[in-house]
This record gives C-alpha cells, sequence and structure tokens, in this order.
C-alpha cells in the first residue's frame, strides 16, 4: 500500500510524504514512485541550465518510520502497549540505572511521545469535519478527557524517575517529553478554537469555555516547571521559544528517522566503464605512433604529426566512450543509492536518479493527467514544457521490520523537499497592472497577479497495483501561492 500527501513548507518550497506500508507476509516489499514534473518553457529549465548537481542541491530527503498507529482512547488506557513498554522502561531503569537502560528510557519516552502527538492530531481531524451539535460536543468533551488522562498518566511516573535519578539526565529527558505533551495540547486547542471561531455552531461558547480552560492549565503547568511561555511584546523570548519548541520536536521524532547510508549507485561498474573507455583511447593512440614509426624514420616531421594526432584523437576518443557507457549505464544504474537502517538492522535501500525526458518518452496516461487546456496544447507545439522525471525505487525487507520492531510499525515515511527557488530566477513581475473601464466609462488600472503552473505527476507501483496523483503549484517570483490536488 502505498499513499503520498503535499503541502507547501514555506515560501519556496514544496514537501511531499510518500507512505509505502509493508505486507508482513512478504519477506521482501518492493515499490516504485516515479514524477513527472512539467515546467513552463519560459523558465529556461534544462539540461545546461539545471544539471542533476543543481537537481539534488535542491532536494532535500528524509526516511523515516511510521509511528505505530493507536487511537487516543486505546492510549488513555494504561493497559496500550506503548504505555506497558514505557513503563517497563521506567520500572528497568529504577533498579539499574546503568547507561543501557537510560538508553532504553529515553527511546521509550520519545516513542510515547511521538505516539501521542499523532494520536491527538488524528482526533483533532476526526473533530473538524463534524456538524452534528451533539455529537461535536460529546467528541470535545472526549478529546479532552482522553487528552487528560493520557498526560496524567505520563506524569504519574516522574516519581520513579526523581527517586533513582541521581545525575538529573532521566529527569531531563522525561522533562522534555512532558514539555512535548503539553504544547502539543496546547496547539491542538488552539487549532480547535481557530476553527471554531470560522464555524457557526451553537454549542460554540461551551466548547470554546472548555479549550481555553485546558489551555490556561498547561500554561500554568510549564510556567511553574520553569519554561518560557510565548506572549505578546516579547519578541526576543518569543524566538527562543519558538527555536526550543522546534529542537524538542526533533528530539521527540528522532527514533522515527533511520540511518541513511547514501552513496553512488552503480559504482564499480562506472569506474570499470571509465577506464574501458581509457583504456579503448590508449589503444588507438598507441596503433597510430606504432604504424607512424613503422612507416617514417625517428624525428621526422610525419612522426610529429602523427604523434600530436594521436594525442588529439586519444582524448576524443576517451569523451565519446565515456559518453557512450555513461548513457548505457543510466539505463541500468540510478544516481544514487541509499541503504536504510535501524539499530544496526539493514530494512532495504532507496535507489534516485533524475533525468530530462522528451515528451514523446513521457506514458500516455502521464500525459493524460497533465491535462493541458487546448490553447496550451496548441502553444506547446512551438514551445514545449520541459519535464523532469525523478525516480524512486524501494526495497524494504519485511522481515526485518518485524525483527527489529515489537509494536510493528505499519512501514516507513519518505519525506521530499523541493527547493523552487531556482525555478524564480527567470519570472516576469510577480503583478502586472492592467487597464479596464470602471461603471462611469473611465480607464483605471487593476493589479493582476502574474502566475506559473508548475505539474508534478506522480505514479506509485505496488506489486500489480499502478496509481497516479497530479499535484499543481501555482507560483509567481513571490514563491508558491497556492498547491492543488487532483486524483
Amino acid at each position: 500500500m502505498i499513499d503520498i500527501s503535499a503541502r507547501i513548507h514555506d515560501k519556496y518550497s514544496v514537501e511531499f510524504k510518500s507512505g509505502f506500508c509493508i505486507e508482513n507476509e512478504k519477506d521482501k516489499d518492493s515499490f516504485s514512485l516515479n514524477t513527472w514534473i512539467f515546467l513552463p518553457y519560459s523558465l529556461d529549465i534544462n539540461r545546461q541550465t539545471y544539471p542533476k548537481s543543481h537537481f539534488y542541491r535542491d532536494v532535500k530527503n528524509y526516511i523515516r518510520l511510521y509511528a505505530p498507529i493507536y487511537s487516543l482512547e486505546e492510549i488513555a488506557d494504561k493497559d496500550n502497549l506503548p504505555f506497558q513498554y514505557f513503563a517497563m522502561a521506567c520500572g528497568f531503569w529504577e533498579a539499574d540505572p546503568g547507561a543501557e537502560n537510560m538508553a532504553e528510557l529515553e527511546y521509550q519516552i520519545k516513542t510515547y511521545a511521538t505516539i501521542v502527538k499523532n494520536a491527538l492530531r488524528r482526533e483533532a481531524e476526526h473533530l473538524l469535519i463534524l456538524d452534528d451539535i451533539n455529537e461535536l460536543t460529546a467528541a470535545v468533551n472526549r478529546y479532552l478527557l482522553q487528552s487528560d488522562m493520557v498526560i496524567k498518566h505520563y506524569r504519574e511516573l516522574k516519581i520513579w524517575i526523581d527517586e533513582a535519578d541521581d545525575e538529573g539526565k532521566a529527569s531531563n529527558y522525561f522533562a522534555f517529553g512532558d514539555e512535548f505533551l503539553s504544547n502539543r495540547l496546547e496547539q491542538k486547542c488552539y487549532e480547535l478554537l481557530d476553527h471554531f471561531a470560522k464555524k457557526e455552531v451553537n454549542c460554540k461558547e461551551s466548547i470554546n469555555a472548555k479549550l481555553t480552560k485546558v489551555i490556561e492549565k498547561e500554561r500554568i503547568y510549564r510556567q511553574k516547571a520553569g519554561h518560557e511561555l510565548i506572549g505578546k511584546d516579547k519578541p526576543e523570548k518569543n524566538r527562543e521559544v519558538l527555536h526550543r519548541l522546534r529542537l524538542l520536536r526533533k528530539y521527540v521524532e528522532n527514533p522515527l528517522f533511520l540511518d541513511a547510508d547514501r552513496k553512488e549507485d552503480g559504482r564499480f561498474m562506472r569506474q570499470l566503464a571509465l577506464s574501458l573507455g581509457a583504456a579503448i583511447a590508449m589503444i588507438v593512440a598507441t596503433i597510430i605512433v606504432f604504424s607512424a614509426q613503422l612507416r617514417y624514420a625517428s624525428f621526422t616531421m610525419p612522426l610529429f604529426m602523427a604523434l600530436v594526432a594521436s594525442y588529439v584523437l586519444k582524448d576524443r576518443v576517451k569523451e565519446i566512450a565515456n559518453y557512450y557507457f555513461s548513457t548505457r549505464l543510466s539505463k541500468k544504474y540510478f544516481d544514487t543509492k541509499t541503504d536504510i537502517s535501524l539499530k544496526g538492522t539493514n530494512l532495504g535501500w532507496i535507489k534516485e536518479s533524475m533525468e530530462f525526458v522528451k515528451e514523446d518518452k513521457v506514458p500516455e496516461e502521464v500525459i493524460k493527467k497533465r491535462d493541458r487546456s487546448d490553447i496550451l496544447e496548441s502553444d506547446n507545439r512551438n514551445t514545449a514544457e520541459k519535464i523532469i522525471l525523478y525516480r524512486k525505487l524501494l526495497d524494504l525487507k519485511s522481515s526485518a521490520f518485524n525483527e527489529t520492531m515489537p509494536d510493528h510499525t505499519p512501514g516507513i515515511k519518505d519525506i521530499t523537499r523541493f527547493n523552487l527557488s531556482t525555478f524564480t530566477m527567470k519570472m516576469d513581475n510577480p503583478t502586472s497592472e492592467i487597464p479596464i473601464l470602471n461603471k462611469n466609462g473611465e480607464i483605471e488600472k487593476t493589479e493582476v497577479a502574474f502566475i506559473y503552473y508548475i505539474n508534478f505527476i506522480m505514479q506509485l507501483k505496488h506489486g500489480e497495483t499502478v496509481e497516479y496523483k497530479r499535484f499543481r503549484l501555482i507560483m509567481s517570483r513571490n514563491g508558491i501561492e497556492d498547491i492543488e490536488t487532483f486524483d
């Protein structure tokens, strides 16, 4: 199973999250993700202006595990597996506060906090789609009650840590998880308040009062713990708090990120091909020199000219041979291969490649998904869109996942972030003034946005299953304006 989503990360970056769910009954599972990027001709993006090195400079990849999926109701029950692992880690560390138990305790704190974070997010998203007043009120009450129970269970374990922690490290790790959960719950309450503020709901006031109470409670709790809070009229403190919150998130989610060893794919064969090209060039040059020596006497002008010609031909033959072999190898090998592992256990690999392709090399189904307008299709005959093909091939070891993670994570998430600032270099001004007639028949100018469309068509393969998704970025010189999704 594969799923993919897209979001605007910042002004010039778009982020795609591809989820690859493994099938446990298989020893290995293979996935393929091909992305065709259709670029307007006017941006002047081509092989010469945008080589592979620039593309990989603008692309950033993260490979992480899916967090085990539990509902908020399941986590609110102390018998759930994540909490049991967490409690056991606390108990083992209290009995023997050594380095190994300390590392396991820190790992379980992070894992539990991540599972709770995802549960809070999923339940909050469910609340946003409810329309029935009675159902909404009950769901909000349940959400706040279960959230309170989850955080209460977490904080109850603090006494185990404090009693055995002489150095204070374990208390710090525990406090990081506590602060992270408190902040996440507060942020979800703010999101719900913002949603209900835009929505006409009869029970809005009572729901807002409950959400506000939770926010105030968590802020008081963190303030008593000595943590700075974001507030009005203190920009320097606010930026420090925001920086700390970002560090907390990275710290807590760190166990989900896999170790990645990236290298050139087919390195040995490429070096062998280069050596073969050099050998062919040397053979040609040597044949010319030997032939000249047999025909002409030493230290003569014809021999001198033959030596110069052999040197020139050697370089040209080497260049042509290298180009030929590189072209042939690029069809068989990818640009890079990344081995992914967790705790020293190899989980599989991911291969990547990028190239510009002509439209007649693009599958017909992809062209259909591109769905050009009539005028664009007509114009495309003269100023054809440039097309980048970005390929990924994944090979995952299902058995290794099951051995490494006892709580059975569903698979991995491949997060790919494209920085598109290079594409804006030759864009026109972000707005243009267009004259129109007003009601009085007078000419006045109105400002109109000048936009460009960049289309991403993704083909997802798993076994016999093939799916397509299209994302369209609306861009101007000021950056990304919006992103649209088409099935």
